[in-house]
């Protein structure tokens, strides 16, 4: 019939008369048996026919047992179907005819996962005889390949042929055999002992790469020259050797545990002559800096930056290098100190991008193209104010080719600019607790510090009729950073010592009880002690250089040090690199805070705060966000101690999404009314505040002032905390947008066209208050029915429906992330 299927004829033992082995292997005692009856198809005979051939996702390997004899054919039974065998697609990986192993080894070609073989006839079972399970069926396959007597008669020989390591070693051996005249085994050799050469040799070149890169970092320009030409005599001495011996390098790539090291290791090579050329470039800029005629510190400042910039490339090549080398394949004693300085090294680099990125805006800022004048803000952390501390101090510095022209800081602080300012304007209405009118030291009541800059520059030129190029906020700390460099500033006059650890404490009381104070100068102490600072800093030995570069750096990243300019290209520089203090822009879709204090009338008492902020984000199940911040203050304080032990009177504005509706707000307390001062009836509006401060109103349930400012929403209250007390205020508010969910589709869903994603993102950006000492920790629940999939950040630990990020200091502004998924 059309269409039926053929039953086909199954091969059983004549001695037993079951399917699936011959005479030759059957387990029943043997009988006589007639031999024209013998099957004639022998080269089946130890294979069962299967529906269908198993899906596998590594080759599959087994050993072909050889005979010496041909299969004779029936004359009583025909052929009728034209049959391809598993065998016929099976391929030699070693010589077709080996007369020393009686087994070959064969490999057959990787299988996609078809119905069935091409050309292949799926078999019935026989009618006495079910059709066997695929589970089954494997096992037979299995036990064809792994079979006891297969392991029994050949284990002595595959222990010692054919293990992981061995196997991999005579295949390589009898690859170079067929490819290489000549015994493989001298090659071998041969390599191994001039591996062990390149290695002893490149010992001196790498030794004098350390050595040329601790002169330099030393200033000590003979021994870095002298270290440098020695490392590069030594490495190209070495990487001939290597181009000799390109033919074994070859060999070596596909011998084991010889390869891979000596690639790693020749690489190791390249990147040390890449940095030893680096560091001859950078040694030829520095000397270059040193024999100008008549030099200015911006000249060698420039030759400098000429000898990094022709540098950068060296390095940049070395540190591709390095990221090329995999440890593994290094000796196991070396990989940890190799993957400490690939890390170090990479920061190098991109220290140095940065300083070629700066060049340009640097000679600039010290006055490259003509002389330039800064406004020096001197802030104490002590008495915290919005971009850092009470400005109690300042100085005008003039600079020109790098060369400090003039420094004037005044006796009498900031406060000697009272009588010269010529405008009469309210200041923010929380200041009034201090000052009816608002002058040049409260200044600083942004957060943002390019707007309090301006405003800075504003009574600066309403004051003097002069104006600045720019603004630089320096905290106190800053001072602590700079004796742990120079040492210690010894006063003889005062009989006091300037030292990292008592240098804000000291000044502060000479500042509140010196003699000075009673005759208005009260900062004498100051324009004393920056002439000799200044003078420290230019002798400071080279060993300390970097040091202080690190320093300086640090504390712009916490920002201890922020800067201002009126050149917009150079100020565009400062924001990218996150050196403006600024309050940073947030996405539309992203959460955001900053907690700032404002100490008003609360002498030093910051010194002894401990502030903790604890945030919370819950997310409903139709994507509302409700946000709680709980801010805890601890006042560590004795009750009269001077300055320190007085009660912390903290007008605090927190900063979150601009459109945040407040729900809620507790724990304040307000000073007494009769604290403030009210202004003068003629005092104008000050219409540079009106701008930043907008939208300006009260909450009528808490008294909480709510404005709009650098596009986001701003809650202020007061907090009061007396010594030996602890303070907490918490605030819950809606955010502007809802956490939504994005189908996303799996990269397999072409193959299953079902495994779809839902996900959702929740990111948050905190900034830190200069000056603050502050821990934050924070919590993001999604509903139960979503899990955590992905997320970024410092401190993050992931929990079942959401994150949770741990107390942590807050010393610079940090971002987190998150993805659930459902």
């Amino acid at each position: 019939m059309i269409g039926a299927r053929k039953r086909i004829q199954v091969r059983r033992c004549q001695t037993c008369q079951r399917v699936g082995h011959n005479q030759a292997t059957c387990p029943e005692p043997k009988k006589a048996v007639d031999k024209d009856t013998l099957s004639p198809n022998r080269s089946a005979r130890k294979t069962k026919r299967q529906t269908k051939m198993p899906s596998v996702s590594q080759p599959l390997k087994f050993f072909v047992h050889h005979v010496d004899y041909q299969p004779q054919q029936s004359p009583h039974l025909l052929n009728l179907k034209k049959e391809t065998r598993v065998w016929d697609n099976v391929t030699a990986s070693s010589p077709e005819k080996n007369a020393e192993l009686y087994h070959t080894y064969h490999e057959s070609p990787l299988i996609d996962e078809p119905a069935s073989l091409p050309g292949t006839v799926s078999l019935l079972p026989a009618d006495d005889e079910e059709e066997e399970e695929p589970a089954a069926w494997r096992k037979k396959i299995s036990g064809l390949v792994d079979g006891d007597s297969l392991k029994d008669k050949f284990r002595p020989v595959a222990k010692a042929l054919f293990s992981k390591q061995r196997l991999a070693l005579i295949s390589a051996l009898l690859l170079i055999s067929v490819i290489i005249p000549g015994p493989a085994l001298s090659y071998y050799q041969n390599l191994v002992i001039t591996k062990d050469t390149l290695i002893r040799d490149s010992t001196d070149a790498i030794t004098a790469l350390q050595d040329s890169t601790i002169a330099l970092k030393q200033a000590d320009l003979a021994a870095a020259e002298q270290a440098t030409d020695q490392a590069l005599t030594k490495f190209q001495t070495v990487l001939d050797q290597l181009s000799d011996k390109r033919f074994l390098r070859t060999v070596a790539s596909i011998l084991p545990n010889v390869g891979g090291s000596l690639e790693s290791r020749e690489k190791i090579l390249l990147a040390g002559q890449e940095i030893t050329l680096g560091n001859g470039y950078l040694l030829d800029g520095i000397k270059r800096s040193q024999n100008i005629d008549q030099p200015s510190l911006t000249a060698r400042m420039n030759t400098i930056l000429e000898g990094i910039h022709t540098s950068l490339p060296f390095y940049e090549q070395a540190d591709r290098l390095f990221a090329d080398i995999d440890s593994d394949s290094l000796p196991f004693e070396h990989q940890a100190q190799f993957n400490d300085y690939k890390k170090l090294f990479t920061s190098i680099v991109k220290d140095f991008k940065t300083i070629d990125e700066l060049g340009t805006t640097l000679l600039e800022i010290f006055g490259g193209s003509g002389q330039r004048r800064y406004l020096l803000i001197f802030q104490n952390p002590h008495e915290l104010r919005a971009t850092g501390g009470f400005a109690g101090s300042f100085a005008i510095i003039d600079i020109k080719n790098g060369e400090i022209v003039n420094l004037d800081i005044p006796a009498g602080g900031t406060y000697d600019l009272q009588g010269q300012l010529k405008k009469f304007i309210e200041p923010p209405a929380p200041l009034l607790i201090s000052n009816k009118r608002w002058e040049f030291q409260d200044a600083n009541w942004f957060p943002d510090f390019p707007t309090t800059a301006e405003k800075t520059l504003w009574f600066y030129r309403h004051s003097h009729n002069v104006t600045a190029d720019g603004v630089i906020a320096i905290n106190a700390t800053v001072l602590e950073r700079l004796l742990s460099i120079v040492g210690p500033f010894i006063d003889a006059k005062r009989g006091l010592t300037l030292d990292s650890e008592t240098a804000i404490v000291t000044l502060q009381k000479v500042v509140e009880e010196g003699p000075e104070k009673k005759v208005n100068k009260p900062k004498q102490i100051l324009s004393d002690a920056a002439p000799e600072i200044i003078k420290s800093i230019k002798s400071l030995k080279a060993a300390n250089i970097l040091p202080l570069l690190n320093t300086m750096q640090e504390a712009l990243k916490q920002k201890e040090i922020q800067v201002y300019f009126t050149d917009d290209e150079t100020q565009n520089t400062i924001n990218d690199f996150g050196w403006s203090g600024r309050i940073l822009p947030s996405s539309p879709k992203q959460d955001y805070l900053m907690v700032v204090n404002s100490n008003i009338q609360g002498q030093k008492s910051d010194a002894k705060i401990e502030q903790s902020i604890s945030h919370q984000a819950v997310v409903s199940p139709d994507g509302t966000v409700i946000a709680t911040v709980v801010v805890t203050r601890e006042h560590l304080g004795d009750k009269g101690e001077k300055l320190y032990g007085q009660t912390n009177i903290d007008y605090l504005r927190l900063y979150v999404p601009e459109g945040s509706e407040l729900l809620s707000a507790s724990g304040f307390t307000w000073p007494d009314e009769k604290s403030f001062r009210a202004p003068e009836k003629w005092y104008a509006k000050d219409e540079f505040l009106a701008q930043v401060e907008q939208n300006e109103h009260l909450d009528a349930k808490t008294g909480t002032r709510i404005t709009t400012e650098f596009n986001k929403t701003t809650f202020g209250n007061w907090v009061i905390t007396e010594p030996g007390e602890t303070s907490q205020v918490q605030f819950t508010y809606r955010l502007p947008f809802k956490i939504t969910a994005e189908t996303k589709t799996s990269r397999w869903e072409k193959v299953v066209n079902h495994f779809k994603k839902e996900l959702a993102e929740y990111q948050l950006l905190v900034q830190r208050q200069s000056g603050s000492k502050t821990t934050f920790e924070s919590r993001i629940i999604f509903p139960n029915n979503w899990q955590t999939s992905w997320q970024e950040g410092d401190g993050l630990t992931l929990a079942t429906n959401g994150a949770r990020i741990a107390p942590r200091p807050l010393i610079k502004d940090t971002v987190w992330s998150l993805i659930m998924e459902r």
